[in-house]
């Protein structure tokens, strides 16, 4: 391999080929994962430095997300994965950037192997989820069709296991993803601490790339009518409707609107709760919601980094979650964190979830009222909020702003800083 005007050339004339398989076919993905690989695929190519191949791993989802059908599902799901693989077969690849999660990439890990072994396997791990979880396995009532799915989960498993162990090199998110990749899968020969978000990737296998997050032009004029927001995976959140449940008790007249990757059947139970499911939607209403939100709710069960989360926080949005490992990692000692407009909550703590969701939004509606009343004299005694209330919102308001900038830029990379890393671990396989 050798570098020249800016360009990783393999062997002589060409540069080398990159697969990014799972590249999504929406134009406006809402998946984590599907995020991450269309962003870093749109930024590689700009640098020009290698020849990529985008193709889709989704033939399938549709199939997967119906709860009601999972084992009969299994063997179509399979000739699709299989399709998407061959697909990415041909393309040729020197480099392939496979995701960790689903069958489509395990089939695909296998023919490369197989018809192409000098191909260079580079797996991109987010956080450890099963095939099919646990909870859906649970409300299969036959006992047979349970085992099969129990088995079938299984023997996922375990070759996923084969392939992110048999890879080149695995590129991941965040320290706790890195964690789990030694705890789980037992992959070694990483000083965890030692790799920084903006620091040198280091060496060994696990490299931790991180990922980028997008900005958004925000409407601040927009009448702020949603109380609570939610993007996110149905099957990842924990406790939706107990939350809901409980915010309803606290405060009955509250709203909440939700988006994001769900079943037919799963927003419409979620509607007829009273609340409003979105599906998934185009980049333009993303923004027109984000900017008629007010409180973001984020009780996601599993995240390696958490770009939904990382999202609100950017736009300025306080916003409640579980208290996960990585988020503990990113923020726990965040002036966010610190001065209430990142909450913390025990996992499991449904009715905890609701209270601080409902301090936030109490946070939100004094700072808005300290901003419009700015112009009025101080002497005005007609406001209902304490002016001891007002001196301490307002110096949690300051203390952010003055904190969030340096904050973020130990953990919020752009697209364009991540793609570079990337290519930067690539060229070492070259």
């Amino acid at each position: 391999m050798v570098t020249r005007k800016d360009k990783i050339y393999y062997g002589r004339n060409e540069i080398p080929r990159l697969l990014v398989f799972g590249y999504p076919s929406e134009e406006a993905p809402q998946v984590g994962g599907l995020v991450w690989s269309k962003r870093i695929s749109e930024s590689i190519s700009k640098l020009g430095v290698v020849d990529i191949r985008n193709i889709s791993s989704e033939r399938s989802i549709d199939a997967k997300l119906n709860n009601r059908q999972i084992v009969r599902n299994i063997v179509p799901c399979l000739v699709k994965d299989f399709y998407d693989a061959v697909h990415g077969l041909f393309t040729l690849p020197q480099v392939a950037l496979l995701d960790s999660w689903g069958e489509a990439s395990i089939i695909l890990w296998g023919l490369l192997r197989v018809f192409k072994p000098h191909t260079k396997i580079v797996i991109v791990f987010h956080h450890y989820e099963p095939r099919i979880l646990p909870e859906r396995i649970s409300q299969i009532k036959s006992h047979f069709t349970r085992a099969i799915a129990e088995r079938y989960n299984s023997i996922v498993e375990k070759l996923t296991s084969i392939m992110i162990r048999d890879s080149d090199m695995i590129l991941t998110v965040s320290r706790t993803s890195a964690r789990q990749l030694c705890s789980i899968y037992g992959i070694s020969g990483i000083d965890i601490k030692k790799q920084q978000y903006g620091a040198s990737l280091g060496s060994g296998k696990i490299r931790i790339v991180g990922t980028g997050v997008d900005r958004f032009p925000i409407d601040t004029g927009a009448q702020k009518d949603i109380d609570f927001f939610c993007i996110g995976r149905i099957e990842k959140l924990d406790g939706i409707d107990k939350i809901w449940s409980a915010l309803r008790k606290l405060r009955p007249k509250v709203n909440f609107v939700m988006m994001g990757r769900a079943s037919l059947s799963e927003i419409n139970h979620l509607r007829s709760i009273g609340i409003d499911h979105k599906g998934e939607v185009p980049d333009e209403e993303k923004l027109e919601l984000y900017s008629r939100a007010k409180v973001f709710l984020f009780p996601s069960s599993r995240e390696g980094f958490g770009i939904a989360l990382a999202e609100s926080l950017l736009i300025g949005m306080a916003a409640v979650t579980w208290r996960l490992p990585v988020f503990e990692e990113l923020y726990s000692e965040s002036m966010m964190t610190k001065q209430g407009m990142l909450r913390l909550v025990e996992t499991g703590n449904y009715e905890l979830f609701a209270s601080e969701a409902l301090k936030a939004l109490d946070l939100y509606d004094i700072r808005n009222r300290i901003i419009s009343e700015q112009p009025l004299s101080s002497t005005t005694t007609s406001s209902p909020i304490s002016s001891e209330s007002k001196k301490s919102a307002t110096i949690s308001i300051l203390k952010l702003t003055e904190e969030k900038q340096e904050h973020r830029s130990e953990i919020l990379l752009s697209w364009e800083d991540v793609a570079h890393k990337v290519v930067k671990v690539l060229s070492e396989l070259i």
